[in-house]
C-alpha cells in the first residue's frame, strides 16, 4: 500500500465514546420543553450509535430513552423498532454527514410517521459538501474532505465503537 492510500485515524473508538458522552450532555441541555428523547439512528453505523447513546442518556436521566434504527440505504424507511415520534425531542443520528441528502430522505420517512416537537441532527464526522440545506446541530468533528476521500466509521460485530479512518479512493 503506498503512504497516500494508507487510512489516516480521525478518532479511537475512545474518543467516539467521548463524542458521545458530549452529545448527551447538549441533548440533555437542548431539551428545555422535557419532551420524550427518541433516537433514530441512521442504517447500521447510525443504528449503533444510536443505541450507545440511548445507553448513555439511560444513565444521565431518569426517563426512559427510545431508539430505533431506520433503514434508508434500501430505501425500505423501516424503523427496527416501534417508537412514539409524535412531540419528541427527536435526534437524528449518523455516522457520517457529506451531502445531506441521507438525512434529509431520513426526515421525510420520519414525517411521514408523525410530528415531533423538535427535530435536531447528529454525526460523527461532518465532511462538509453539503448539498441539502441541513445543519448538524451535534457534530464529532468537523473534517472537510475531497471529492476522492471516504470516511469510515468502524465497529465491531456486536457494535462497540472501534475508529473513524479517512480513506483515500483514488
Amino acid at each position: 500500500m503506498s503512504e497516500s492510500n494508507t487510512p489516516i485515524q480521525l478518532m479511537s473508538a475512545q474518543h467516539m465514546l467521548r463524542t458521545l458522552n458530549r452529545f448527551s450532555r447538549q441533548i440533555i441541555e437542548d431539551n428545555t420543553n422535557e419532551h420524550p428523547i427518541v433516537l433514530v439512528g441512521i442504517d447500521e453505523r447510525g443504528g449503533y450509535l444510536a443505541g450507545i447513546l440511548a445507553n448513555i442518556l439511560d444513565r444521565e436521566i431518569s426517563a426512559s430513552i427510545k431508539w430505533t434504527r431506520l433503514d434508508v440505504k434500501h430505501q425500505s424507511g423501516k424503523f427496527s423498532r416501534d417508537v412514539h415520534i409524535d412531540d419528541s425531542f427527536l435526534i437524528v443520528i449518523d455516522d457520517v454527514i457529506f451531502s445531506g441528502k441521507t438525512m434529509f430522505t431520513a426526515f421525510r420517512t420520519i414525517l411521514e410517521r408523525g410530528t415531533p416537537g423538535m427535530i435536531k441532527l447528529a454525526a460523527l464526522i461532518d465532511r462538509g459538501h453539503r448539498q441539502y440545506p441541513l445543519y448538524a446541530q451535534y457534530i464529532g468533528s468537523y473534517s472537510p474532505t475531497k471529492l476522492g476521500e471516504h470516511v469510515e466509521c468502524r465497529f465491531t460485530k456486536d457494535g462497540k465503537p472501534q475508529k473513524v479512518e479517512l480513506l483515500h479512493t483514488d
